[in-house]
């Protein structure tokens, strides 16, 4: 949370200044790299794993926002604007069903290949998604502004954008709270699974996959 916290800003501001069929690449490859640094947890030494585990959730974190800024705004301009909130439902439908289902893959994977073995085929996994980003992103040329501002200077002007546009602000807190509401559940939930519920893993993803279908369904009836 704190590395998400910390790199967004950075994220954002090279979405804004790069091509972004470019960033969308790099932010797959550097989230794999992430999933790599898992590998080798169970093999190397005790005091290294905890600094493994933290580096692939930093490098997780900020590749994931690379790929998220720079798909955001390649759909925005290739998706019509009367279309994009329908497109947005659907594949936020989508992006739900793919969360179920990888919950489930990743659970039998280490189930039946362990952790290590686990975090190196779904590496590969990430890796073998360039080819289709790659096919997402071919018809949108180069989408970025025309105006290339420093990381402080682009800053102030998105906090200045929001204090005169209380609407705006408004949504920003009220998303961010809600996203802070969903990371403390996701943190706290093993733990309540583990102490409380005298559960396991399978437990938990079962809860995993709960909500997923959950959202899915919120979704279709929001849709």
């Amino acid at each position: 949370s704190v590395a998400g916290l910390l790199l967004a800003p950075v994220a954002g501001h090279l979405v804004d200044r790069h091509d972004r069929r470019t960033v969308t690449v790099a932010g797959q490859m550097i989230r794999a790299l992430g999933l790599l640094l898992l590998a080798p947890t169970g093999i190397v030494a005790e005091t290294l794993s905890p600094v493994l585990l933290i580096f692939s959730g930093v490098l997780g974190a900020f590749g994931f926002a690379l790929l998220a800024g720079s798909l955001s705004g390649i759909l925005q301009a290739i998706v019509p604007q009367a279309q994009r909130m329908g497109f947005a439902l659907r594949l936020s439908l989508f992006n739900q069903a793919g969360i179920a289902i990888g919950t489930s893959a990743a659970g039998l994977a280490i189930d039946r290949l362990g952790s290590p073995m686990s975090a190196l085929l779904f590496a590969l996994v990430a890796l073998a998604c360039l080819p289709m980003l790659k096919m997402i992103t071919s018809h949108s040329g180069n989408v970025q502004p025309s105006q290339r501002l420093s990381l402080m200077p682009a800053s102030r002007q998105a906090l200045s954008y929001l204090l005169n546009n209380p609407h705006s602000l408004s949504a920003a807190v009220t998303v961010g709270l809600a996203f802070s509401v969903i990371q403390i559940t996701n943190l706290l939930l093993p733990g309540f699974v583990n102490r409380s519920l005298s559960g396991d893993s399978g437990l938990f993803g079962l809860l995993e996959m709960a909500a997923a279908a959950a959202g899915m369904l919120a979704l279709v009836v929001v849709g």
